[in-house]
């Protein structure tokens, strides 16, 4: 079975002062953007953030599934992810995550 899921991304102006919005079909997340909190420490939301959130879930979820595969039952796991960007380039240099 496969689910589809969607993410809406509109952005507004050119890309040092202009601005967007993000926003889920479910509504549990709509948040504002820009270049500042990209590429620099701005206090809007920014993609790799939502990468660095997505990746804990997965993990954890994944985690979980296989110690009660093996017999056990986690109380809880908890993931934190470092998700690095390369502000030159644009791109994701690495992800580390621990558990």
């Amino acid at each position: 079975m496969t689910r589809k899921r969607r993410g809406t991304a509109r952005w507004q102006g050119d890309l040092d002062t202009g601005e967007g919005t993000l926003s889920t079909d479910s509504g549990v997340l709509q948040a504002a953007f820009d270049a500042a909190s990209r590429f620099a420490d701005g206090e809007h939301r920014n993609p790799e953030e939502l990468i660095a959130a997505a990746h804990t879930v997965c993990c954890s979820m994944a985690l979980t599934d296989v110690l009660q595969r093996e017999g056990y039952e986690p109380d809880n796991v908890r993931t934190e992810a470092d998700v690095e960007l390369d502000a030159d380039g644009g791109e994701i240099t690495s992800v580390r995550l621990v558990t």
